[in-house]
């Protein structure tokens, strides 16, 4: 097998490059100690082409996936919110105004903190969309307002509706009452 030696101290100096076989190696290193003789095997680069071709082919699948996993986000989104809208709305039709505000903060909280902000996008929506009580829709800017900078427009949206709905309620007085310190 041919291979390609790096003879000398190669920190300091360009190596010198000779093709010999294995054994010349050995000899090398036994006639001049302390300098430094690596083999380099030419079926090495071939190998290292190889693993690195695989390491794109696995990287490109892994992006795939990704970009998949990413674009079935919404539909996973939107059955989160479905189901907490169904929640909130039971709640409420029982009388637990406590336990479906709950239910909003979890969800919300949960989404936000994992920096899912098209999720939390699609239960602002939702809640926005089955007209919930305005208890709802103050606990939504609630719990969102940490994070207003990266729901700006979803949130903006909500900060709309409350503002409508507190005003048909109980006119811009509550308006502005309501939504005190949550813009």
């Amino acid at each position: 097998m041919t291979q390609t030696l790096l003879l000398g101290d190669t920190s300091w100096s360009p190596p010198i490059r000779v093709r010999t076989t294995f054994p010349c190696r050995v000899e090398y290193e036994q006639a001049h100690p302390g300098t430094e003789c690596q083999v380099m095997d030419s079926d090495l680069r071939e190998r290292l082409a190889r693993i690195r071709q695989q390491c794109e082919a696995a990287l490109a699948r892994l992006s795939e996936d990704i970009l998949q996993r990413e674009a079935a986000a919404p539909t996973n989104a939107a059955k989160i919110a479905s189901k907490l809208v169904l929640t909130i709305q039971q709640d409420v039709r029982q009388g637990h105004r406590a336990k479906a505000v709950d239910a909003l903060y979890d969800e919300l909280d949960q989404q936000l903190i994992r920096r899912q902000f098209e999720s939390a996008s699609v239960i602002m929506s939702a809640i926005i969309q089955n007209e919930l009580p305005l208890f709802i829709l103050v606990s939504a800017l609630t719990v969102t307002l940490p994070w207003r900078s990266n729901l700006d427009a979803s949130r903006a949206e909500l900060v709309n509706h409350v503002r409508t709905r507190a005003i048909s309620e109980g006119g811009p007085a509550k308006a502005e009452a309501v939504l005190r310190g949550l813009t």
